[in-house]
């Protein structure tokens, strides 16, 4: 009967410390007779009177294994793009705005090509019935020299006939008062003459060449008169190889 209590009382003994270590945590041993605590990352044995803990356990750094979502997959939520009402109305509005401006700017650049253009037909048309107008004008100052002519007024009207010669000398009303005054025909088309020294020109026909002077024409009809000496070696060729009648006296 002693044995048997003395069994029982070892029994419970065991089953004392074991139910002790099982409640600590759970989990078996290694071949050192210890292992892991994974709740507090401690490396332990467990000794025959009790459990105790080695205070040289190696600690181990406890592994999270919940990870957050990359950032690449979160999704956006609609409500962070949706734009407001008055903010789609403004820029729908100064869209709007900005099609007009350029309907406006090709408006006003065809209007003013369209002004350019009749400004430049209205030139030409002038240019036109100037050119036109040029020989009625001529006749007419033709016809006021020859009124004059009949009263016998000489000097007026060798000032009306230069005058014709001078501002319609290609008309053949100047032809004709070149005529009544004696006048040659221009002989060679205008052309630039140049002093010895090339600083000064001049727009001229020839129209006489007599004792070492030329006579020239210019184009409002003036006549002038040069010696020849005075022009480029250029212009002396010129005068010598054309065909010019000495003018009578």
């Amino acid at each position: 009967m002693k044995s048997l209590y003395c069994s029982s009382t070892v029994l419970a003994l065991v089953a004392l410390i074991w139910a002790n270590d099982a409640s600590a945590h759970s989990g078996g041993t290694d071949s050192s007779g210890g292992h892991f605590n994974r709740r507090t990352g401690t490396y332990h044995h467990h000794g025959g009177g009790g459990s105790s803990v080695r205070t040289s356990a190696k600690t181990v750094p406890r592994t999270s294994y919940r990870t957050s979502a990359p950032t690449a997959y979160r999704k956006t939520s609609p409500a962070a793009t949706a734009v407001s009402p008055s903010t789609a109305k403004s820029e729908a509005e100064s869209r709007r705005n900005d099609r007009q401006q350029a309907r406006e700017r090709e408006r006003r650049r065809q209007e003013e090509k369209r002004l350019e253009q009749e400004e430049r037909q209205r030139a030409e048309l002038a240019a036109k019935k100037k050119v036109e107008a040029r020989p009625k004008a001529a006749a007419s100052i033709l016809k006021a020299a020859m009124t004059w002519k009949e009263k016998g007024n000489d000097e007026l009207t060798e000032k009306w006939l230069r005058k014709v010669i001078r501002r319609y000398p290609e008309t053949d009303a100047a032809k004709k008062a070149r005529a009544m005054l004696g006048l040659p025909e221009p002989q060679s088309a205008l052309r630039t003459w140049t002093d010895t020294a090339g600083t000064h020109t001049i727009q001229a026909r020839l129209i006489g060449f007599q004792e070492g002077k030329i006579r020239l024409e210019k184009a409002d009809g003036k006549i002038i008169s040069l010696p020849i000496d005075k022009l480029s070696p250029a212009d002396q060729r010129f005068v010598r190889s054309a065909t010019v009648e000495p003018e009578r006296e």
